[in-house]
């Protein structure tokens, strides 16, 4: 109680200091600082209240709730995410009565009013969103606490470490911690998560990956790579190496899809530069005599997956982070990426044999030979992936019957 007082004067001093610029940040950047300050009026007799920090975890929220809401159609749901992109996914997804909104200033004046307005019986944080009065008002209002799809990575858990002890204090306000990795429980549970609370499943990112079939592929004659999502910094090592392993592989097609459909003419140069024929999705050209495709097109992406002999997800040889490696995956494609991958789905990917890591801009065109030249390799990584997702798509039903029985249990008629 008295670390929370000493929190709160210092917020309280903070905001007083920091307001006039939060208002000037707020009129040149459109800001909803309504939002923050809870200046809205609504009355929910109770609901279940979402909460995400940005896009990735809004992201996840979205899952969350549509599953949800299917299940419990006269549920009341608000949602709420900390920047103006994770509220714009929220807000596009949310269906009235239930809102969107940006999430309360970190202050108990605007915490309790938010409380008071929603009356939530559950609040289910995504990821590892740690704001003291969130959890320590929520608690005392008699909202259960639950973290979904848990995240915690070895430097949260070292900045974390020096305020240990209060850590510990706010976590045993949770009911409960599902957490995505084995690693990321071993992390929470020695910041001072309540063994008992932590149960481990998977990231909920994985309710949207499921072995597929349904697409009807397009046929073309060649062998087929697919560079789907590539970033700036990643044309040029893609098209060189698909230029070396055409001198002992000719018979190949490399379809290219920028994640900005801006930087296409980047690639038409370097096409043009190592004498390599193009042509562009956005004028229907997918001819039999092209050596490389350009997808300059949205949401078309899968379709190319669904015929690659093996992909390479880009946003991983440079430092972006990487793109999702389930999309290819989930066609039985054999799957690269670089050394910057850090999506959910990568290590179980690695650690089932579906998909390679490699290090290096020149370990890539000897990857891809490999995986070209052994169609048992092909096979086996394919395979491998398909059982992954199929695990995995089993830990997410478990995470939604926890998730249907904490609401069964805590919203009371609905």
């Amino acid at each position: 109680m008295i670390l929370m007082l000493a929190y709160n004067m210092l917020i309280t001093i903070l905001l007083l200091i920091i307001g006039p610029v939060l208002l000037l940040y707020a009129i040149i950047f459109r800001d909803n600082i309504s939002e923050r300050i809870v200046s809205y009026r609504y009355s929910f007799p109770r609901s279940i209240w979402i909460h995400s920090a940005s896009i990735g975890e809004a992201r996840e929220a979205k899952i969350v709730y549509e599953r949800m809401k299917i299940r419990f159609p006269r549920v009341r749901f608000v949602l709420t995410a900390v920047t103006r992109s994770g509220v714009k996914i929220l807000k596009e997804c949310v269906q009235p009565p239930d809102v969107a909104l940006f999430a309360p200033l970190e202050h108990p004046a605007f915490l309790l009013r938010f409380l008071r307005m929603f009356n939530p019986r559950l609040l289910l944080i995504i990821e590892t969103e740690i704001w003291s009065n969130m959890i320590y008002l929520s608690s005392k209002h008699g909202t259960k606490l639950v973290l979904v799809s848990g995240k915690l990575t070895k430097k949260g858990e070292k900045r974390l470490r020096p305020v240990r002890f209060f850590i510990r204090r706010l976590f045993s306000m949770y009911h409960m911690f599902l957490m995505k990795s084995s690693e990321d429980a071993k992390r929470i549970i020695r910041l001072g998560a309540p063994m008992s609370k932590v149960k481990v499943l998977t990231s909920i990112k994985f309710a949207s990956a499921r072995a597929n079939s349904e697409i009807e592929p397009i046929k073309h004659k060649k062998r087929v790579i697919v560079a789907g999502s590539l970033r700036k910094g990643e044309f040029k090592p893609i098209i060189e190496a698909f230029k070396k392993i055409t001198l002992s592989h000719p018979n190949l097609l490399l379809i290219v899809a920028p994640r900005h459909i801006k930087n296409k003419l980047e690639i038409r140069f370097l096409c043009e530069r190592y004498g390599l024929l193009y042509a562009f999705d956005s004028r229907g050209e997918f001819r039999e005599d092209i050596d490389v495709y350009i997808v300059d097109t949205y949401g078309r992406l899968n379709l190319f997956y669904a015929i690659a002999d093996v992909a390479f997800v880009g946003g991983s040889l440079r430092d972006f982070g990487g793109h999702n490696p389930l999309e290819p995956a989930s066609f039985g494609v054999p799957v690269i990426f670089g050394p910057y991958m850090r999506q959910d789905a990568a290590p179980p990917l690695i650690e089932c044999g579906g998909a390679k890591m490699i290090e290096t801009d020149e370990e890539l065109p000897d990857e891809l030979i490999r995986i070209l030249d052994n169609p048992e390799v092909a096979r086996r990584m394919g395979e491998a992936s398909k059982r992954m997702l199929a695990e995995m798509t089993k830990k997410v039903d478990k995470y939604f019957e926890i998730l249907s029985e904490l609401v069964r249990n805590n919203y009371g008629t609905y």
